[in-house]
């Protein structure tokens, strides 16, 4: 195993080895409906509101969430403007439990207190 440092953490894993892929691939059926379908998602300068069934209206954030390692955080953007936030450390709900389970349950604890704020 390699450890590599990576700001004031030490990330383990083994080095990406791109020394077998192509030079050059094929593209598949379906790339070009794909990018026509992204660039209509992404044309304007503001995302777009869309009305479902003509009465409900749901919005869209980017937030940050991350479970990996011994530790846990999240953030989002509050009704105000301001930058709402929740971190710590695992205790032992979360020592020996998988990537995805802390990954899960951050996002739903996350998710619980915003809709509290």
């Amino acid at each position: 195993m390699m450890t590599a440092m990576r700001g004031s953490k030490e990330w383990m894993g083994e080095p990406a080895n791109y020394s077998d892929a192509p030079v050059l691939v094929k593209a598949g059926p379906l790339l070009r409906f794909h990018l026509e379908a992204l660039a209509e998602l992404f044309k304007g300068a503001e995302p777009s509101l869309r009305l479902i069934r003509g009465h409900t209206l749901f919005e869209t954030m980017y937030v940050f969430g991350d479970a990996s390692g011994e530790g846990f955080g999240s953030s989002w953007l509050g009704s105000e403007g301001s930058i709402s936030f929740r971190f710590g450390v695992w205790g032992a709900e979360g020592v020996g439990a998988s990537s995805n389970y802390r990954e899960f349950r951050n996002l739903v604890e996350s998710l619980e207190v915003w809709v509290m704020v």
